[in-house]
């Protein structure tokens, strides 16, 4: 058995929770959830099945601030567990609004 080495250098929260996502350019914002959030990416479990390329914003509230991250879809998980299919995400830029 290998070691297994990570070598993502950015910090990483795992968090499971709830998101507001919608696909760049539509008018409702949907709910998913995010893990493994960095500060340059996360993998986000959805509802629906979304090309790799695929550009979304997120709307989350973080240390009191209403946040909007847009990101991009580079990557799709095999696994779909209860109608969820997983998406690995390069954040593209974030706003932030004061609260």
């Amino acid at each position: 058995m290998g070691l297994k080495v990570d070598r993502r250098s950015e910090r990483r929260v795992k968090w499971n929770g709830s998101i507001q996502y919608r696909m760049l350019g539509a008018d409702a914002y949907k709910t998913g959830i995010a893990r493994n959030i960095s500060d340059n990416g996360a993998l986000l479990w959805l509802k629906e099945d979304l090309a790799v390329g695929s550009g979304l914003e997120l709307r989350m509230e973080s240390n009191g601030e209403q946040q909007y991250v847009y990101m991009r879809m580079v990557r799709t998980e095999e696994t779909n567990r209860e109608g969820y299919t997983g998406y690995g995400c390069k954040v593209d830029m974030i706003i932030s609004e004061a609260a």
